[in-house]
């Protein structure tokens, strides 16, 4: 079942076809028109996970990249090969369609070479654990307004040897994959509200709790990861909005035990991708960027340091 499912284009469905694409989404939508570029196309896939389209247009890396919900395409049309496709499938074969695993993987890659250098013995080397912000409203079909989400923390162990890109890649995505279901992330939301219920906590005054649950988070919630990875993804405002916003940034602050934090957010076409530190040395950002340009994409790259 999709969340949302859009024809970029007309994809000449019969009508009772078209009617019955509502039994596989939730909302769906139809454009009439073919799209006049890449990113008109990124405005009308917006948040979605599945995406119809004809011989007409092209679903491109560009496209799969500043579209990180989809999970779905669907070529309504003729396929002779996948050279001749009009969707990039062997940039999608490769990576997949989720950019936060494929980003993740690379944050992984920078850390992984970092840790070589500095630590010459592999059995002294420690994991290196991302954490990643998953969204729960697709699971629960929620509609508030809230921070209705959980984590899931992808974790490679240096300690087995080397890894290529793509074996990152795979543990990333396998991760997601295992973790990311309505059941497992019901039975934490589940183990997290029995806590609540707690008669010992019931009764402890408000300053206490606050004082000690900072402690334990400091002390034990921060050493689960290197660092947080958070995508929201593509960002489309309404109406004549988008003509008075040129550009959107999300920043995470950084944490106590851990230096760095990463924020990303595509708007408009363009991903940003914000680094933030609490250190000097922006020797993570680099390696993330040098991986990300081995991958053959290039960035361009801000700073405020000078």
């Amino acid at each position: 079942m999709f969340k949302k499912l859009v024809a970029i284009e007309p994809v000449s469905l019969v009508e009772e076809a078209e009617k019955e694409l509502h039994q596989y989404a939730e909302e769906v939508v139809m454009y009439d028109g073919v799209p006049a570029d890449d990113d008109e196309i990124i405005r009308r896939i917006g948040d979605a996970d599945g995406v119809l389209l004809s011989y007409t247009s092209k679903i491109n890396s560009y496209v799969f990249e500043h579209c990180p919900a989809v999970r779905y395409v669907g070529m309504c049309c003729s396929l002779y090969s996948k050279e001749s496709a009009n969707v990039d499938i062997a940039w999608a074969e490769e990576h997949g369609v989720t950019v936060t695993e494929f980003l993740c993987a690379a944050m992984m890659e920078a850390i992984l070479e970092i840790q070589a250098e500095r630590v010459h013995s592999r059995r002294r080397r420690k994991p290196v654990k991302v954490l990643i912000p998953v969204n729960l409203r697709k699971l629960f079909s929620s509609k508030t307004l809230r921070n209705f989400a959980l984590y899931i923390t992808p974790e490679v162990d240096p300690t087995l040897g080397e890894y290529t890109f793509d074996e990152i890649c795979a543990i990333v995505h396998h991760r997601m994959g295992l973790d990311y279901t309505a059941k497992l992330m019901g039975t934490r939301i589940a183990t997290n509200v029995s806590s609540e219920r707690a008669l010992a906590l019931k009764v402890m005054p408000l300053f206490i709790k606050n004082i000690a649950m900072k402690a334990v988070f400091d002390a034990v919630g921060e050493r689960k990861s290197c660092l947080c990875l958070s995508n929201l993804g593509n960002v489309t405002l309404p109406g004549d909005m988008p003509k008075y916003v040129e550009r959107m940034d999300f920043i995470i602050g950084v944490q106590a035990r851990a230096p760095h934090n990463c924020g990303i957010i595509t708007y408009n076409g363009t991903m940003y991708i914000n680094m933030i530190r609490n250190i000097k040395e922006p020797e993570l950002e680099l390696r993330f960027f040098r991986a990300l340009k081995r991958q053959g994409l290039n960035a361009a790259v801000e700073s405020n340091q000078a």
